[in-house]
């Protein structure tokens, strides 16, 4: 026997001494015993389990956030929840909605929304099809709001009707209504910032223009009357007005960028430049202000800095000349020395290092970190003393992080100020390099202040030149005769044994053969000029030395356009061929002050006040080069050149230069679009017009001057 309760039964009846019959007869009733006790522990073993499950459906429908309704293949109610109940109102429990018509009981809950028949169409559908069915909003008369989901139920291909699931949405329907009202508040106060944006751009770029067109007027007629004979009281006051002047530019010029930069519509150009030439440019601009407070301005490049390079020569030299500028604010003795190096060197594009060091007074450690910060300087006595806006080195900061790179300073109070700015560029092709130079003859350095000296020395060895001090005493000049060739780099002085050694280098027949002589002057004094040509030298260098000119007339090679040597036209006119020039300006005091300038340059210029007469002029006549104002009347600068541009298609391209007072972001380039060369803010720096003139002008062929 198999099953142990018949097996325990009939052992006890043997025990008291029962008989129990035998046979197949009784094995057959034993055997049907065991299989009904068999069935009958199955059945409840099904009951039991089938009581489980459905106390766990009954509690998970219970427990669901949404209201259930289940639907027989027969369209009736096989389940419902409380939820579905009290949802919709029902006065019944959730068991006494079991067995009746599905569609009745959907239709009485119909009656809460504001359209019942939205309701009744999914029904009718859902009892003609096995398609799921999703109603995304289903509205309540009493503002409340549900979803539904209608799913049928399928099992091995048999269907058991649908299940419907309908989930209150009323919370998150509101709050998608508040997110959506939020979102139309901040449209219309981004629409309002921008609005208010294109009003502070137009503000300043109207502004720029209207102030920088009479403050044109001021600078310029101030530097011309310069060079007229003034008395000493009436030089005083004229030097206050060409100050305040160049302070209220740099004041608006700091305020426009800053705007730029805030406004995030500060743009980084990436364009083929001659990095010597930039340097070299800026220090001849800024070298005025060194040689009037007696500083020393010099600079050394590493040799293995590429001279041509890609990016934005603009943002470079603006960089450049707050920091320059900045340090020869402060230092009024001793000198100023820029060095470039190559911080990271690539295939396609290198890390640039600036350093520019002062013998500044320096600046205290706790105002250090916030020396980058908008509107901070070292203390308040420091925009008393020296004025500014605390604008420069922020922009400075921003410039370096946009162009790739970074700023920091370093300083001692006493002693001076160290600042280091990082700029990525990508390489150009191979240009002139400083390879060859080793073989030149050695090159003695006469008479040089001590930080030209340490800068040429240095510069001229990183290029592979022999170099060597050599004191301007008359005994100096037996050493050259022993040598078969030398090259002196020299400044005149004043004394009797200077003047005799350099009278030596021009009066020995043997030394006039042997000896090439660079005669250094500063730029910026006609007398030491003079004084040089007068004592017989023909090759005269400028002090700041252009370090693009030097190599290049080391080396042997061609002059590069822009790199001719030649003195501001405040103090000197600029030697060339003198071609013919337009000029089209409006504004009668800009246009006396252009015509002025380059009158005294040496050429000849024709002068029309609007960008018709310009067009006419510049199709009757052949002039070297066209100075366009942008804004005039009849026709402005933009048209009128396009227009030139039109006539000119096959014929000889004449170079154009934008000369206006719009100086904000996109002007340059609207000028480069309509087919001008190049661009000139006003207010007009005659030493910018000049530098810009030898740019597009063929220089004279001298390659030593």
């Amino acid at each position: 026997m198999g099953n142990p309760l018949v097996k325990g039964h009939l052992e006890g009846m043997r025990a008291q001494g029962v008989a129990l019959p035998e046979g197949p007869l009784w094995d057959a009733f034993l055997e049907d015993i065991e299989a009904r006790l068999s069935e009958a522990a199955s059945q409840a073993q099904s009951t039991q389990a089938l009581s489980a499950t459905t106390t766990r459906l009954v509690a998970l429908m219970e427990n669901l956030q949404a209201a259930v309704l289940v639907e027989s293949p027969d369209h009736r109610v096989a389940l419902a929840n409380t939820t579905f109940c009290q949802i919709f109102g029902l006065d019944h429990t959730s068991w006494s909605l079991v067995q009746q018509d599905a569609i009745e009981c959907l239709a009485d809950c119909a009656q809460c929304l504001v359209e019942p028949a939205q309701l009744m169409a999914i029904a009718d559908a859902g009892a003609r099809g096995d398609s799921v069915a999703t109603v995304p909003e289903l509205r309540f008369r009493d503002g409340r709001t549900l979803s539904l989901e209608l799913v049928p139920i399928r099992l091995g291909g048999e269907g058991f009707g649908h299940l419907w699931m309908f989930h209150d949405i009323t919370a998150r329907k509101a709050d998608e209504q508040r997110f959506a009202a939020a979102a139309a508040e901040l449209a219309v106060s981004r629409d309002k910032a921008v609005d208010l944006a294109n009003l502070k751009s137009d503000f300043l770029a109207n502004m720029s223009h209207e102030i920088r067109t009479p403050m044109n007027g001021i600078i310029g007629m101030a530097g011309l009357l310069g060079d007229t004979q003034l008395a000493e009281q009436q030089r005083e006051y004229l030097e206050t007005i060409r100050s305040c002047g160049e302070s209220l530019l740099a004041l608006l010029n700091d305020i426009l960028d800053f705007s730029k930069i805030e406004a995030g519509k500060l743009s980084i150009e990436s364009i083929d430049f001659d990095l010597f030439e930039v340097i070299d440019d800026l220090t001849s601009i800024l070298g005025a202000n060194a040689f009037n407070k007696g500083v020393e301005l010099v600079c050394y490049t590493a040799p293995n800095v590429p001279r041509l390079v890609k990016g934005d020569p603009v943002r470079l030299r603006q960089i450049l000349s707050n920091l320059v500028d900045n340090g020869l604010k402060f230092t009024s003795q001793g000198f100023l020395e820029i060095r470039v190096g190559l911080a990271q060197d690539g295939d396609e594009d290198v890390l640039l290092r600036f350093e520019i060091e002062d013998t500044g007074p320096g600046v205290k450690p706790e105002a250090l970190p916030r020396l980058f910060q908008s509107f901070s300087q070292e203390d308040t006595s420091t925009t008393r003393k020296f004025g500014g806006t605390g604008l420069g080195l922020a922009i400075c900061k921003r410039l370096c992080e946009l162009m790739g790179g970074s700023i920091e300073v370093e300083s001692l109070l006493g002693r001076g100020s160290i600042f280091r700015f990082t700029l990525r560029m990508a390489r150009q092709k191979p240009g002139h390099e400083a390879s060859g130079l080793a073989a030149l003859p050695p090159v003695f350095l006469v008479g040089l202040p001590p930080a030209l000296y340490r800068s040429l020395r240095v510069q001229l060895g990183a290029w592979g030149l022999r170099t060597d001090h050599l004191p301007p005493v008359p005994e100096s000049l037996d050493l050259l005769r022993s040598l078969p060739e030398a090259w002196v780099l020299g400044c005149q002085g004043g004394g009797n044994l200077s003047k005799a050694f350099f009278q030596g280098l021009l009066e020995d027949p043997k030394l006039s053969c042997s000896v090439r002589s660079l005669i250094l002057t500063s730029r910026y004094s006609a007398s030491q000029q003079k004084d040089a040509r007068q004592a017989g030298f023909k090759e005269l260098i400028g002090i700041p030395v252009r370090h693009g000119q030097l190599l290049d007339l080391l080396s042997g090679a061609p002059r590069r356009k822009g790199a001719t040597e030649g003195t501001p036209a405040a103090t000197a006119a600029v030697e060339l061929a003198a071609p013919r020039l337009l000029l089209a300006e409006d504004n009668p005091v800009n246009q006396r002050l252009a015509l002025a300038v380059l009158k005294k340059c040496g050429h000849e210029v024709d002068a029309v006040s609007n960008g018709l007469e310009a067009l006419n002029a510049a199709m009757a006549h052949s002039y070297g080069l066209i100075l366009m104002d942008c804004q005039m009347p009849e026709m402005d600068g933009y048209e009128a050149t396009r227009r030139i541009r039109e006539r000119q298609v096959g014929r000889q391209r004449t170079p154009i230069i934008a000369l206006t007072a719009h100086a904000m972001v996109g002007d340059r380039e609207q000028c480069l679009e309509c087919g001008m060369d190049d661009y000139l803010t006003k207010p007009l720096r005659p030493d910018a017009l000049v530098a810009t003139l030898n740019k597009w002008l063929q220089p004279p062929g001298d390659p030593a001057k």
